[in-house]
């Protein structure tokens, strides 16, 4: 192994694609995972490169080991970008970037430009890379978790969508957490694009051009989930930064494609089952300001699902705003019980239960077909699943089974 030209750190999806990269070029390379070494060690030597998975942990001691031999290492993504062909589009923010990215390639698409889109919730770049480098604009959907270990990429564009407290187990405080997404726009140069939001916490360097909102890009009168804030600023955010890049359709055709957008899986995606009603799945939600922005979507009375992994979020902002709204809470997981206690006293009507199934079958017996059930959870799901995913995944089956068994009565 001491012979490899790189090293890669993490054996997860992203590794992999980095590995199949560096074949397809000829270059030799070290798969390394915690737990490919018996003794947790790394081999001896010096390679040429280290490329790190964005679920490696970035306080793992190999890594200061190797920075301590003097290797470079590159996240997994700017490996990856290294080997495209073509302006990139980077989006990053704590709420609503992989909806944003989604949104750019249908949007770029319609303008009729060739576009990719690859990064965090998609493909690894690294994969894209190693498949179909060429593309007239490139979306790259980018994660505090991977941008934290950046060290030349330079996109065309920059997006920093907004900055909401999450993440802050791995980064230990918000400043750290905004200093790793500003990272985005440290190489950029005098040509290149650059949108932040002006009350962002840390300065964010570069020599980039400041794009400014232009709300002329926005439709009027536009209808549907991403007129409602706060999804209505992101999408100004990414059409003005878009305008420059001519990637953006007509004015009208905008709106069709704002109309008709469907969400990803598990991201404010509105579940279509006979005899439910109006259920949201929002599973992706790992913090409460995600939450926030999935009730704001949402009518009252509403019937909200909270609960999971607490990532030590201060509750009691939250839960002034929640008293606010006509809805009714259901707790679960790991944190449910600081949720209760924070919010109880504070009158807003809740209930505590171990799990999913047997919150369900409360919730069913005490909702009628006319009130919305949003599934947004705010916590990290690593309690009880192994994933936001296969948590959405259980949600959805429970709404099915229940709305087979007792389906409700929807005007």
């Amino acid at each position: 192994m001491n012979h490899a030209d790189t090293w890669i750190l993490g054996a997860g999806v992203s590794g992999h694609a980095a590995a199949a990269l560096l074949e397809a070029s000829g270059e030799s390379y070290c798969l390394l995972s915690e737990s490919s070494e018996a003794r947790n060690e790394l081999p001896p030597g010096v390679p040429k490169l280290g490329i790190l998975s964005p679920g490696f942990p970035a306080e793992h001691p190999w890594i200061s080991e190797l920075r301590a031999r003097g290797l470079e290492l590159l996240p997994e993504f700017e490996w990856g970008a290294r080997h495209l062909q073509g302006p990139i589009l980077a989006v990053t923010g704590s709420l609503g970037k992989t909806s944003m990215a989604h949104l750019a390639k249908e949007l770029a698409e319609a303008a009729g430009l060739r576009c990719s889109l690859s990064g965090n919730s998609h493909r690894p770049v690294s994969d894209l890379a190693l498949k179909t480098p060429e593309a007239e604009l490139h979306v790259l959907e980018l994660s505090s978790f991977q941008l934290e270990q950046l060290q030349h990429f330079r996109p065309k564009a920059a997006l920093c969508l907004n900055l909401k407290a999450n993440h802050l187990d791995r980064h230990g405080n918000l400043e750290s957490y905004a200093q790793a997404k500003a990272k985005l726009c440290s190489n950029q140069e005098d040509g290149d694009l650059c949108l932040w939001p002006e009350d962002y916490p840390v300065k964010v360097s570069g020599q980039a051009e400041r794009v400014q909102l232009d709300p002329t890009r926005l439709p009027q009168g536009l209808q549907g989930p991403l007129a409602q804030s706060p999804l209505r600023e992101n999408v100004l955010m990414l059409l003005s930064i878009m305008a420059p890049l001519e990637a953006l359709p007509s004015l009208e055709r905008c709106r069709d494609i704002l109309e008709a957008f469907q969400f990803p899986p598990h991201r404010q995606q509105r579940l279509d089952i006979a005899g439910a009603g109006l259920v949201m799945d929002d599973s992706k939600s790992s913090c409460l300001a995600a939450s926030l922005a999935a009730v704001a979507a949402l009518p009252d009375p509403l019937h909200l699902i909270l609960g999971g992994k607490g990532k030590g979020e201060a509750l009691e902002e939250v839960g002034q705003c929640l008293r606010k709204r006509e809805l009714k809470l259901y707790l679960f997981g790991e944190e449910a019980e600081r949720m209760e206690a924070a919010w109880k006293p504070m009158g807003i009507p809740l209930e505590r239960h171990p799990s999913l199934e047997p919150l369900m079958a409360s919730l069913w017996a005490q909702r009628s077909g006319e009130e919305p059930l949003c599934f947004s959870p705010g916590c990290a799901s690593f309690d009880q699943f192994p994933g936001f995913e296969v948590r959405g995944q259980i949600f959805q089956g429970l709404v099915r089974d229940w709305a087979a068994r007792k389906p409700l009565n929807v005007i």
